[in-house]
């Protein structure tokens, strides 16, 4: 199995071409991913396509079908640039610390 380059799938290719070739690379008919991800086998032949983004909640089946959880990532940055910047620049409080100690 492949890894997934995230920076190279974000500029060269697009996110339903990264599944079809994972997909494939795991020896998965289209029909064997959809039913394993509990999506309709039509549904994922449009988000291979790219004539359908999938909701977060539907790629996120399909990564854990995959057993590619890095491709939910990937998903991420495409779907949601900004907050993936906002989130990776926000600093985070320890939830551990008290709060009159975590200033």
């Amino acid at each position: 199995m492949s890894s997934i380059d995230q920076n190279s799938w974000l500029i060269d290719e697009n996110i339903g071409a990264l599944i079809r070739k994972l997909r494939e690379e795991q020896g998965f008919k289209g029909s064997e991913l959809a039913e394993k991800a509990g999506i309709d086998r039509t549904y994922l032949i449009k988000i291979e396509k790219n004539n359908m983004l999938p909701s977060f909640f539907v790629m996120k089946k399909i990564s854990d079908s995959l057993r590619k959880p890095e491709l939910l990532e990937v998903y991420m940055r495409i779907k949601f640039p900004s907050l993936i910047l906002t989130i990776k620049s926000t600093s985070f409080v320890n939830v551990s610390t008290p709060p009159s100690q975590a200033l």
